[in-house]
């Protein structure tokens, strides 16, 4: 029970945490409803980062708390994780860019706020994969590796729906998300790889997949272009998993 019982008490503070991370944004002047002013001020992105970290040393020191190690994370990085992780990277980022067809590389308002831009994202993807992969999907391996995958990728999807405007699309780039970060966390056996991969997806959707719908030039099939873009990265993830397996 104790694998369950971390799970379940790093969650629940996870959800908490990111609930009152989201009121705190809204309140800075963030929100993730489309047609809002969401120009990245840097205040608000420090803000995002700093809650991210927050959340990251409470998740880990509560699993610590329930007899868990830092070394069950697969936080190494070696050099085989290091080029796994680069192809990662790189495999994503190139699907933002042929399924936007180059519409756009990053809007206007995005110039001088680049790298805390980065570093929010680093930040959350660190978090996340921390939280998702490293702890929940190893508390859950006694429900079978095809269980605890679904079930992790379903909560993945569900507490993202917490905090985002939630479409049909956003869900199934979720749970898309989940199953892919997953399985290249479960094939490379480093959290380094499923890192650089989530980070990948999510710069390559702020500065090549949004600017593509929101730009001068906007794509006209909005829905199509966000669903292209998340298999995109299911393809990515299932091509670092087969050299992984090399």
């Amino acid at each position: 029970m104790r694998p369950i019982a971390d799970a379940l008490f790093v969650l629940t503070s996870y959800v908490v945490l990111a609930l009152g991370g989201a009121r705190l944004l809204a309140r800075a002047g963030f929100s993730t409803r489309r047609g809002v002013d969401n120009r990245p001020r840097r205040p608000v992105l420090l803000l995002a980062a700093a809650i991210n970290l927050v959340i990251l040393a409470v998740v880990v020191g509560e699993h610590l708390l329930f007899g868990g190690a830092l070394a069950d994370l697969g936080l190494r990085v070696e050099g085989r994780e290091v080029l796994l992780a680069a192809f990662a990277a790189a495999a994503t980022g190139s699907g933002a860019v042929l399924v936007s067809r180059g519409r756009a590389i990053a809007t206007p308002h995005l110039a001088g706020a680049g790298a805390t831009v980065v570093a929010t994202l680093a930040c959350a993807a660190l978090m996340e994969e921390v939280l998702f992969r490293g702890i929940l999907l190893a508390d859950l391996r006694g429900l079978g590796v095809m269980g605890a995958v679904i079930v992790s990728s379903l909560v993945f999807a569900a507490v993202h729906a917490l905090t985002n405007e939630v479409s049909w699309t956003s869900l199934a780039g979720w749970l898309i998300g989940g199953v892919s970060l997953a399985g290249c966390f479960l094939l490379s056996g480093s959290l380094a790889v499923a890192v650089a991969a989530h980070l990948a997806r999510n710069l390559g959707n702020v500065f090549v997949v949004q600017p593509a719908l929101e730009g001068e030039n906007p794509h006209p099939h909005r829905k199509e272009l966000r669903l292209a873009y998340y298999l995109s990265t299911a393809l990515a993830a299932t091509a670092v998993a087969a050299l992984a397996l090399t």
